[in-house]
């Protein structure tokens, strides 16, 4: 990485006191939001993801950030990616996508966000309806494919700073049918919204910049004979460009949204991956 785009001696330079421009960007996020949940509203979607990315300075080698990343968030899957066709991608991702070996699988809905420093000690109703959207799509997606399938109670869980509602579904599947399990379940109302296929549509009018590889899935994925997976969803990540880094977030957006609570929560997200860019310490 050094030779490509680092000073391989300079791990911490350029990198303290990032500020990006949060006004600029919420003036142009928080009318985009608005015109989501009228839309919403209108009762094209019952839930559509809204993102965004913001441009930080940074010098710090790859590795370090790496590093520094598994430090941060030794609970969640982090990882360092680099290759000529898409450049340098570095993520700690709270969201296992797939993990499926040996006949059974699991897979999580996760969603609804709260910040750990509001004070807020519970979820209201948005929330647990957004989460419910994702369950369900989950369990409709593997309807046709799996048997047995049986959901996990709803609980909370904290990543990064952030507290998420999470419920597991498990199930035994059949090893030729995992390639259709993975299509059946991308993208999930967590990256995408509901009804899928007009949520996808609605974002790539709206949302007004290329996602690339942020929403995907990634990890290992084994098509032999016994077909295994593990896989995660691309949250939490940034591209790493010379001088600086594309940070991605965003948002499960509902009829009951308010656009400036969406906006503040994509601005607590970012600072998950801000806090490796500036080698914070560990909440």
């Amino acid at each position: 990485f050094s030779e490509l785009f680092f000073d391989e001696g300079n791990d911490n330079g350029g990198s303290e006191n990032i500020q990006p421009n949060v006004p600029s960007q919420q003036n142009i996020y928080v009318p985009i939001l608005k015109k989501t949940i009228a839309a919403i509203a209108a009762g094209k979607c019952k839930k559509i993801v809204l993102s965004r990315c913001l441009e930080v300075p940074n010098t710090k080698n790859p590795v370090a950030l790496f590093k520094d990343s598994l430090r941060l968030y030794p609970n969640a899957f982090c990882y360092l990616f680099s290759h000529p066709a898409v450049g340098v991608w570095l993520g700690a991702t709270p969201e296992t996508f797939l993990l499926a070996g040996n006949g059974q699988l699991r897979t999580m809905a996760l969603a609804g966000t709260l910040t750990t420093n509001t004070g807020q000690s519970e979820w209201g109703d948005k929330e647990f309806r957004e989460q419910q959207m994702v369950t369900n799509y989950i369990l409709e997606a593997l309807g046709g494919e799996v048997q047995d399938i049986s959901t996990s109670t709803t609980e909370t869980v904290k990543t990064g700073g952030l507290l998420h509602l999470r419920t597991n579904v498990t199930a035994n599947y059949e090893p030729e049918k995992l390639s259709e399990i993975i299509k059946k379940l991308h993208p999930t109302p967590a990256v995408c919204g509901v009804p899928m296929t007009k949520a996808k549509e609605f974002v790539l009018r709206n949302e007004g910049y290329d996602r690339e590889f942020y929403s995907g899935f990634l990890g290992e994925l084994h098509m032999n004979g016994n077909s295994s997976a593990h896989l995660f969803v691309n949250l939490r990540c940034m591209k790493l460009m010379p001088g600086r880094a594309i940070v991605y977030v965003g948002g499960g957006i509902t009829k009951d949204s308010d656009p400036i609570a969406e906006w503040e929560e994509t601005v607590a997200k970012s600072s998950i991956m801000l806090k490796v860019l500036q080698g914070a310490a560990p909440d």
